[in-house]
């Protein structure tokens, strides 16, 4: 369900942990809004399946996996995100 005057279409989100549990559902009611949506954790495969249901609202996302604890990790998910995605306005 969307709500009309809750409208992010143009905007960029990353939900790390948003493969799962409240972050997925999180993910998804951004990309109702029309956010571009891009899902986070440490296992690919997660990563892939959220990527999938994003992709589903007719939103982009990326397939990265990543690990909150490692800098580096973190700082090439921010590099692919502006990289390929211009911006990111939302961080979760």
């Amino acid at each position: 369900m969307s709500y009309a005057k809750f409208d992010l279409s143009g905007r960029v989100a990353v939900v790390i942990g948003g493969t799962s549990g409240i972050g997925r559902a999180i993910a998804h009611g951004l990309a109702e809004a029309g956010a571009d949506v891009v899902t986070t954790s440490r296992r690919i495969e997660q990563v892939d399946a959220a990527a999938q249901e994003i992709e589903s609202f007719g939103r982009r996302t990326l397939r990265i996996a990543s690990d909150v604890s490692d800098r580096a990790s973190i700082e090439n998910l921010l590099s692919e995100c502006v990289g390929q995605l211009g911006k990111v306005h939302i961080l979760i």
